[in-house]
């Protein structure tokens, strides 16, 4: 048997904290095989970016390229080994196959595994995921334009003429080989090695949990998130399982997907296999719906729960959200449930200037006027002046009091502007910024 390289390239939410955790615990299972699985971290829930730090480097901006000289002693160590399969795992390897290809391929012989889901539980779930772990404060919106990156992607790669060795998998229970993701994986690679009960890693969270986290995530809470997002996933709520989609744009959503999914079998003779789960994506029932606010005694449960499973994170939240008692939140009863009274923003020295000048910029009264303020204020945030940046909102909020995104800025630059120095705040904005960047459920 020659030498080859497996790389798993998710994508996101398709099980990929499970298999890296799996992997991670039992390279000494792998190694009976011959495959060698390169060590990595795993945060205190588990999850982890898997091999990233192998082959890839972020730059300062955190746009991940491909390392050269990473990659060539990750190969000169596999080919001097006894191994003869080294496996990869990271769902950022997803959108540089073609990189890897190109880099890896001309030394030894490369193979990628990916896995499809159906997309519209993709959207879901990478926004549910948004919300756990990326600060994502906003509600699910699907534009009306919505694209099938992934899909385009993957068609790419087989319309090129770069004879790239691509393995789709489809992601459905019931079409795994062995009954789980990574038994499908292991078998794909062709390794036997025997796999028992997958624990579960990265948990969803049921409807009160995730409404709770949303609104939590509107206060800087990043020292103690990854604490608080493992206690929410074994909240136990009302509604375990739910959809934020409406039903008639869920029923439109599916007709869009499944024409797009059959399109792209249908093009490629290779993947008939595929039609199965096409079927199965076209009969699958949208979770019931659910999209409404969290009442009072919803709210004050979760808190009493945090409040059980860890005294500590409950002061830490507690008093993260008394620090910032004046932040528009999408729920009146939030502060009510730590006892902290809700203030109205304290007024801006200078603001009535800042008005008059508003005035001048929208004398052509052309019905956009909170448009334009939001814009003045994100070029003052892109320079680096968060002052004017926060005085440009606030007027903006006066004209839309009910913009959502007006809303989420405006926190973001009152708690930048209390919660350190002027120099810290920016860093706060700039770190906010970085962690929202990775999260994109439409790419």
């Amino acid at each position: 048997m020659s030498k080859k390289v497996v790389i798993h390239a998710g994508p996101g939410k398709t099980g990929t904290s499970a298999i890296q955790f799996w992997l991670k615990n039992n390279t000494p299972e792998l190694r009976k095989h011959a495959i060698f699985y390169p060590d990595h971290l795993l945060d205190n829930n588990g999850v982890s970016c898997g091999n990233l730090q192998a082959i890839l480097t972020r730059d300062e901006s955190g746009k991940c390229y491909l390392d050269p000289n990473k990659t060539s002693i990750l190969l000169d160590d596999f080919l001097a080994s006894s191994n003869q399969v080294l496996l990869l795992s990271s769902e950022f390897f997803f959108y540089e196959i073609e990189a890897l290809h190109q880099a890896i391929q001309p030394h030894i012989e490369v193979e990628f595994i990916v896995y499809l889901r159906d997309p519209v539980e993709q959207i879901e779930s990478g926004h549910n995921q948004g919300v756990k772990r990326h600060r994502v404060k906003s509600e699910l919106h699907i534009p009306l334009d919505f694209r099938f990156a992934q899909i385009d992607y993957l068609e790419q790669i087989l319309a090129s003429n770069k004879r790239i060795k691509l393995n789709i998998r489809p992601y459905d229970v019931t079409l795994f080989h062995g009954g789980s993701i990574l038994s499908d994986l292991l078998y794909e690679i062709g390794c036997n090695a025997k796999v028992p009960h997958v624990a579960r890693v990265n948990q969803s969270y049921c409807y009160q949990a995730h409404e709770f986290k949303r609104i939590a995530n509107h206060f800087p809470i990043d020292n103690f998130e990854s604490k608080l997002d493992k206690i929410l996933q074994s909240y136990q709520g009302e509604t375990p399982v739910f959809s934020k989609i409406k039903p008639e744009r869920y029923s439109d959503l599916k007709q869009s997907v499944t024409s797009r999914l059959e399109r792209f079998v249908d093009a490629h003779s290779e993947l008939n296999y595929l039609s199965t789960w096409v079927d199965i994506v076209k009969l699958s029932p949208q979770k019931p719906y659910t999209e409404r606010a969290l009442t009072q005694e919803e709210l004050q449960s979760v808190v009493e729960y945090i409040k059980q499973q860890s005294l500590a994170v409950f002061e830490l939240l507690k008093h993260c959200i008394a620090k910032h008692p004046d932040l528009l939140l999408p729920n009146e009863h939030f502060y009510q449930c730590f006892n902290v009274v809700p203030e109205k923003s304290t007024e801006i020295t200078g603001i009535d200037n800042y008005t008059l000048l508003a005035k001048k910029l929208l004398s052509n009264k052309n019905g956009q006027s909170a448009d334009v303020l939001r814009e003045v204020a994100l070029h003052f945030e892109r320079c680096g002046d968060l002052g004017n940046a926060q005085k440009f909102m606030e007027v903006a909020h006066r004209l839309r009091p009910n913009g959502g995104y007006i809303r989420l800025k405006l926190n973001d630059y009152r708690i930048a502007k209390i919660e350190l120095n002027e120099a810290s705040g920016n860093k706060y904005m700039r770190m906010l910024s970085n962690k929202l960047k990775y999260f994109n459920p439409f790419k």
